[in-house]
């Protein structure tokens, strides 16, 4: 007779630079997660189908977030995204159902348009300060900010949001 493991609770040791591809996809017990600084990389689908898990917290180290990486956490409500993080691939947080607020670090310079596709509850996104700002202008003013030259992270940032129709869900 072959015994099952469940695998509830994993730590991630600071040695481990990087997550692979797939690497806990489908766990589906899997509640509690800590990843350590000197963590820079997370793969394709690494995290994806984790139905239980609730929150993460990502490690300044972080530079990357793979494609799919936590689609289909459909319990995940906090995900702490720290100073260091460049970059969000396509569909990270894909059906990430309960996730209702989301901080981006000032650090992130790429973020996917569909980084959040069909996580209906999200209702509250923050950015840096220069980012927000642009956010808040009209659309005729943004124009002008772009031929002053805003930096491009800023304007992949507001693409973000116009694909997500998160201005919408905020009431903006």
């Amino acid at each position: 007779m072959t015994k099952t493991l469940i695998l509830k609770k994993i730590v991630i040791p600071s040695t481990v630079k990087a997550i692979g591809t797939g690497a806990f996809r489908g766990c589906k017990q899997l509640v509690h997660v800590e990843l350590n600084e000197g963590l820079e990389h997370i793969g394709k689908n690494a995290f994806r189908n984790c139905i239980s898990l609730e929150r993460i917290h990502l490690p300044g180290t972080l530079k990357m977030i793979g494609e799919k990486a936590f689609s289909g956490c459909v319990k995940l409500t906090e995900v702490t995204l720290s100073e260091g993080l460049r970059n969000i691939s396509n569909d990270a947080f894909c059906r990430c159902l309960s996730s209702k607020r989301i901080t981006f670090p000032s650090t992130v310079y790429s973020i996917h348009k569909r980084v959040f596709s069909k996580c209906p509850k999200l209702i509250a996104v923050k950015f840096s300060e220069e980012i927000e700002a642009l956010v808040r202008f009209p659309e005729n003013v943004q124009r002008d900010w772009w031929n002053e030259g805003i930096p491009k992270h800023a304007l992949r940032v507001y693409c973000l949001l116009a694909e997500s129709n998160i201005p919408k869900r905020l009431a903006k």
